[in-house]
């Protein structure tokens, strides 16, 4: 009988718990990260950050942090503050921006934005550039399917998370170069 009380007691805290984080949950904006979660760049390319906050002003806690250290500390570059709405009932969203930075050393980096109490990350990955020439080269010449009809068969399989499949194949670097030509029309 002590089992089934302690077993009730221990469900309903952990739903208690569950409805009190969710509600903490709703009150935090929408953070989006970009460039996309799962990036890759190569040392010294360059690229531009935004990250969007759906509210009108940024939260009171809104901090971006790369690998523990502030943005614009880690990149030396000042982030521009923005704002518009979007939709038919004009949603507002803020933002910063900061243009033409780069990694300037291979690794992992590790993206987390601060908003509303509720902390938004994004890893991106520099690969060290090699000089190697490609081997093992495969050209694929497909007839009876479109770059669409592929892509739909590799998002129905895999899925899909910003922008990437989730494939363990496909989001590590490949050992050898492949190449995908659609088929080109002819006047017949």
């Amino acid at each position: 009988m002590n089992r089934v009380r302690f077993s009730a007691v221990a469900l309903l805290v952990l739903v208690l718990a569950s409805v009190v984080a969710s509600l903490g949950a709703q009150d935090a904006p929408a953070v989006t990260i970009l460039p996309v979660n799962r990036a890759n760049f190569i040392p010294g390319a360059m690229f531009d950050m935004r990250v969007e906050v759906a509210a009108e002003a940024m939260p009171e806690d809104f901090a971006v942090t790369i690998n523990g250290t502030a943005a614009a500390e880690f990149f030396g570059a000042e982030f521009a503050q923005e704002s518009w709405t979007v939709g038919d009932e004009a949603a507002p969203v803020s933002s910063i921006v900061a243009r033409n930075l780069m990694f300037a050393e291979p690794g992992e980096y590790m993206v987390e934005v601060v908003a509303g109490g509720v902390t938004t990350s994004a890893t991106y990955t520099v690969r060290e550039v090699t000089n190697a020439g490609a081997k093992n080269v495969i050209l694929f010449i497909a007839d009876g399917g479109s770059v669409g009809f592929f892509t739909a068969t590799r998002l129905v399989s895999r899925g899909q998370e910003h922008g990437y499949y989730n494939d363990i194949f496909l989001s590590r670097p490949l050992k050898s170069s492949v190449c995908f030509l659609p088929p080109v029309p002819t006047l017949s």
